[in-house]
């Protein structure tokens, strides 16, 4: 395994262990934790720019008006995602996550059909199709929709749409969005405090308060291994390997002790027929090449005569 690949594969597993992290983080208010997370997680960001030296190039993107607007417009995405996920890890909906992050890929391939004019190609077309099935079940039979699953996953496919054409450094990216966000965690960070008294009582939180920094450094640390594994490592590969994601995080939600229903399982069978045909056909094609580079490397030409 190339190193780069191995950066993309330690990212996916801090994400898929996180409800591991969050898990000991139960008795504090979500919300609370979604302020901290964010405004830690700058404090992180504002070290990276430093350690890089960038902060003359962050100051060059923020008189960027229309840059940053779309900077902060991912930032508050991302924000809706945070929270939402941060909520179900705190209340027993962690298996929703993992759906979530199961479907991402499903919904970015809608968003690339309505919003960047992409064409579906069959196999998408049916990859969706099975997928949409499952909701329709879900449903007509259970009466509900997965909507927790679909905000999660619809956001952080935005926010990957969002981002798309971004050429900007990741540690300043980083920091606009949190930028964008830190007035609101700040807003909810008082309001919590002044409505419960509990978001700045880090006595009353007891030992739980050293992990509310650290939140912070779980959130970055993934992003940096990601970015500096994505720059050699083939879209394809990357696309793979982001299922170990969702599959750790749902035998993470099994360990904790969510428990999966029989509507639950119909769900997860039929987005997961839905994952394998869009992903099969990619890991073959990825064996392909791979097979064919080795061919190639392997050929000994004959010499020629003296």
């Amino acid at each position: 395994m190339k190193k780069e690949t191995g950066y993309i594969v330690v990212c996916y597993v801090i994400w898929g262990i996180f409800p591991l992290f969050w898990n000991l983080l139960l008795d504090v208010d979500s919300y609370c934790l979604l302020g901290w997370r964010a405004l830690w997680s700058g404090v992180v960001a504002a070290v990276l720019i430093g350690y890089s030296h960038l902060w003359k190039q962050l100051w060059e993107t923020l008189k960027n008006p229309r840059l940053t607007a779309r900077i902060m417009t991912a930032g508050l995405l991302i924000y809706v995602n945070w929270g939402v996920y941060i909520w179900c890890n705190t209340h027993g909906h962690r298996l929703d996550c993992s759906l979530a992050y199961y479907m991402t890929p499903l919904i970015s391939i809608l968003l690339g059909l309505f919003f960047f004019r992409e064409r579906l190609d069959l196999r998408q077309w049916l990859a969706v199709g099975i997928t949409l099935c499952g909701v329709v079940y879900t449903v007509a039979v259970a009466g509900e929709m997965p909507w927790i699953s679909f905000v999660l996953g619809g956001s952080f496919a935005l926010y990957g749409a969002v981002k798309k054409p971004l050429k900007v450094p990741f540690q300043i990216v980083l920091a606009i969005e949190l930028l964008a966000v830190a007035p609101i965690s700040v807003g909810i960070l008082l309001w919590s405090n002044y409505s419960k008294g509990i978001a700045l009582d880090f006595v009353a939180m007891g030992g739980q308060a050293w992990l509310i920094p650290i939140s912070g450094v779980v959130t970055v640390v993934p992003l940096v291994f990601f970015a500096k594994g994505i720059a050699k490592t083939s879209m394809t590969l990357v696309g793979i390997l982001m299922y170990m994601n969702p599959t750790l995080q749902m035998l993470m939600a099994l360990l904790l002790g969510d428990v999966l229903t029989g509507d639950d399982i119909v769900l997860f069978v039929f987005v997961w027929l839905g994952v394998l045909v869009y992903i099969v056909p990619e890991i073959w094609q990825l064996s392909k090449q791979k097979g064919e580079r080795v061919c190639e490397s392997s050929v000994v030409l004959p010499e020629g005569d003296a």
